[in-house]
């Protein structure tokens, strides 16, 4: 069974999630969330807050980050 540990962070009206294994370094997973939460708001920032349902950023895919 693997144990994970789940990492987020919330800014505004947006949860950046991880799931990790619990060898996994939290620091890492920290990064990685701000790294994602920095693409994604370059990339959408002037559409969040007129998002008119959860879903309508789906096709968002993170360009450079890398994923370990």
């Amino acid at each position: 069974t693997l144990i994970q540990i789940n990492s987020y962070i919330i800014e505004g009206r947006v949860c950046y999630l991880t799931m990790c294994d619990r060898s996994y370094p939290k620091k890492l997973a920290f990064q990685y969330l701000e790294d994602l939460r920095n693409e994604f708001e370059r990339v959408n920032g002037s559409q969040i807050e007129t998002a008119a349902r959860p879903y309508a950023f789906i096709k968002f895919e993170p360009r450079g980050i890398l994923r370990n």
